[in-house]
């Protein structure tokens, strides 16, 4: 059996109203070429209590601005630029989610973080 880790991912994607945003501030970004389909960000939370999307979105509603924060900053750092967003709904309306609760481990490297203690 392969080394789980007790965090659940978090798979985020851009909905449309993301895009709108980001080509509001950079009239010459081209997003028909890119694979938003495919393109997906995700983060490791601790583990939920209860199973099943219903659970998980409960969980996923303490980090939502986190999330957010990640998502726009890495587009545009001009942070009066970005969206309001003042609830998860608002969020959920930018981006698209899925989750698993399994996260196995199949690599033979060292875990490392970026931007903080590298000790996991």
């Amino acid at each position: 059996m392969e080394d789980t880790i007790n965090r659940i991912a978090i798979h985020l994607r851009p909905k449309e109203k993301f895009l709108e945003w980001a080509r509001t501030l950079d009239g010459d970004q081209e997003f028909d070429g890119m694979d938003l389909e495919g393109f997906c960000n995700t983060y490791l939370l601790d583990e939920a209590m209860d199973s099943g999307r219903v659970a998980i979105r409960k969980h996923l509603a303490k980090y939502w601005k986190r999330i957010a924060i990640e998502e726009f900053s890495a587009w545009w750092q001009g942070e009066e630029d970005w969206p309001v967003l003042k609830t998860i709904k608002d969020f959920e309306e930018f981006f698209i989610w899925g989750y698993s609760e399994i996260v196995c481990d199949l690599g033979k490297i060292r875990l490392e973080r970026e931007g903080g203690d590298d000790d996991l």
